[in-house]
C-alpha cells in the first residue's frame, strides 16, 4: 500500500477556524458579570487578606447568595444548573481579582460541592447541598494520606468510623 501524501489524507478530528473559539452570549455575560462582581467586591478585601492573615467571613455567603455557588448542581437540588465550563469562567473572573477567595471558592465549589452531587447518595446531597450551594457551610476535600499522598482514586486506604460523636 502506497503511503498517502498530506493532501490525501482527512484530518482525524474536523479542523476548527479561530473564530470558532468565540464564548457564547450567556457565557461572556457570566464571565464579565463575574468579573465586574470580582473586582467591585473581591480584589479591595486583597491586602488585608494578604498582610493580616485575615478571612472575611461573610465572603461564602454573599457569595451563595447571588449565585455563585452550585454552579454544576441541577436547580431541583438548589444550585443554579450551568457547567464545569461556566465554573471555569467563574474561577477566570475571581482568580484575576483575588487569588486566596478564587482557589477557596474552587475547593468549595469544585472539589467538595460538585464532587458530592455527582457522587453522593440522595440522603448525603439533601443535607449538604442547600447550605453548601447557600455559601452557609465551606466545602474541601481531604486527600492526603501517608503512603499515598492525594492519589484520591487509587491508593486511599482510611475507612471513617464513628466513635461517639466523632
Amino acid at each position: 500500500m502506497a503511503a498517502e501524501s498530506a493532501e490525501q489524507m482527512e484530518p482525524a478530528l474536523p479542523l476548527l477556524r479561530p473564530d470558532q473559539f468565540g464564548l457564547s452570549a450567556a457565557q461572556q455575560a457570566l464571565l464579565d458579570q463575574s468579573d465586574r462582581y470580582a473586582r467591585a467586591e473581591l480584589y479591595p478585601l486583597c491586602g488585608r487578606m494578604d498582610a493580616e492573615e485575615w478571612w472575611p467571613q461573610e465572603a461564602f455567603p454573599k457569595l451563595g447568595a447571588l449565585g455563585y455557588f452550585g454552579l454544576t448542581v441541577p436547580e431541583a437540588e438548589g444550585g443554579v444548573g450551568l457547567d464545569l465550563f461556566a465554573s471555569g469562567l467563574v474561577l477566570q473572573a475571581f482568580a484575576r481579582w483575588n487569588h486566596a477567595l478564587a482557589l477557596s471558592w474552587v475547593a468549595h465549589e469544585n472539589l467538595c460541592l460538585n464532587n458530592l452531587q455527582r457522587n453522593a447518595g440522595p440522603e448525603l446531597c439533601r443535607r449538604y447541598l442547600p447550605g453548601l450551594c447557600a455559601g452557609r457551610l465551606v466545602g474541601a476535600l481531604g486527600l492526603t494520606e501517608p503512603g499515598a499522598g492525594s492519589d484520591a482514586l487509587d491508593a486511599m486506604r482510611t475507612t471513617a468510623r464513628r466513635d461517639g460523636e466523632d
